[in-house]
């Protein structure tokens, strides 16, 4: 830890602080008036991989560990206040004889809930806390937030209505028209009100869609005569040419079916494994002859040689890149780092002949129905929206 004369502190900043909540609950309340402006100096620390910055606060203040350190006072009143400042969680002060040397830890506006009167900084101790519950009574949230405007951003979307079976979908009209105007109203980390112009045949569970962007879950509905307000989820969907699934739906209702018949299992290693060439000690390169790339219950792709070690690294863009499959590896490149826990999993069928492990290759990708195989995949599983796969012909 530097001390205090080893900052250079010169950029100057104009602070307030919020005290927590004298109750013991996680949240910070905003006095009214607005606590005073403090100008202060700040640097940002470039020893750590989370944004931390030092404050040097002239003067004497009623400061400590775990209040909050906000920018932009001059904002702390606009409803929108958290998307033009910065709220910084104080975990250190220093006191020397004329100033306070404050490290605090850069809050983000996607972990940040204000309402009129407080600050939470997370989504869970919001929804846990705030009574009334946004999702139990949406007419008491619409009114504790006091809307006096709304965001610049201006969505249209596309309402579609599940169907009522015991596998829930939604039926994608043809073609889908994105005619809803709205306005994006209040929003933090996963929650959106949006308010909806006109009259609307809404209700809970429909989803909202965005440019085939963004997708929402209703959760609940306000009627007004001439508009609607709508509390929404964003949400991860699977999108058929024809239909779409919430993502956990999806897996759950198409999860592959075990293999164990087809193939004797070996073993089962991350793609960051092979990166950093981490080998399964106990698992001779020569005892597989079948690999699944996959994430979770997601099949990504199937394959079968003779040297899994060096065709798993040619798929990785690991030397011989050219003779692995560039889909699998655009889809894995695109989405590092998270790619790097993905797993790969290793089998081993009896036969050492090519057309005998062909042929088990080919009744395991009928089974799995991997998302980048098209040889022998009638059906391959769409691949979710939550995945990056630029610069690929899907």
């Amino acid at each position: 830890m530097k001390n205090t004369l080893d900052h250079q502190l010169k950029h100057p900043i104009r602070v307030v602080i919020l005290k927590k909540s004298p109750d013991g609950l996680s949240f910070w309340p905003i006095p009214d008036p607005p606590p005073p402006t403090i100008d202060a100096y700040c640097e940002f620390s470039l020893e750590s991989p989370i944004k931390y910055y030092v404050f040097r606060l002239p003067g004497r203040h009623n400061i400590a560990c775990g209040d909050l350190l906000i920018n932009a006072p001059s904002m702390i009143e606009d409803l929108h206040w958290v998307y033009c400042s910065w709220c910084h969680l104080i975990e250190y002060v220093s006191v020397d004889n004329t100033s306070y040397v404050v490290v605090a830890k850069q809050i983000s506006c996607y972990d940040v809930v204000k309402l009129p009167d407080r600050i939470y900084l997370t989504n869970d101790d919001f929804i846990k806390l705030h009574k009334p519950n946004p999702i139990d009574n949406l007419d008491a949230f619409i009114a504790s937030l006091t809307i006096k405007e709304t965001f610049n951003h201006h969505p249209k979307f596309a309402i579609l209505k599940q169907l009522s079976d015991s596998h829930p979908f939604w039926p994608i009209p043809n073609p889908l028209f994105f005619k809803e105007c709205a306005h994006l109203v209040w929003k933090s980390m996963y929650y959106h009100l949006f308010c909806l112009l006109g009259q609307h045949n809404i209700s809970q569970n429909d989803l909202l869609i965005e440019r085939k962007l963004y997708y929402y879950l209703v959760k609940q509905v306000s009627f007004r005569k001439t508009f609607c307000f709508v509390f929404a989820e964003s949400v991860d969907v699977v999108e058929w040419h024809d239909k779409i699934y919430l993502e956990k739906d999806f897996i759950q209702l198409h999860k592959p079916n075990p293999i164990d018949d087809l193939a004797e299992f070996v073993a089962s290693i991350t793609i960051g494994d092979i990166f950093d060439n981490r080998w399964p000690f106990k698992t001779n390169r020569a005892n597989a002859n079948i690999y699944i790339f996959r994430d979770k219950d997601i099949i990504l792709y199937v394959g079968s040689s003779n040297n899994v070690y060096q065709r798993i690294r040619a798929h990785l863009g690991i030397k011989m890149r050219n003779s692995g499959n560039f889909k699998l590896y655009v889809l894995i490149k695109n989405n590092l780092p998270n790619s790097r826990n993905w797993n790969i999993d290793l089998y081993r069928v009896n036969s050492t002949k090519v057309g005998d492990l062909v042929r088990s290759e080919m009744q395991i990708i009928k089974r799995l129905r991997p998302i980048i195989n098209k040889h022998g995949n009638p059906c391959p599983m769409p691949l979710p929206i939550r995945y990056k796969w630029r610069g690929s012909d899907e």
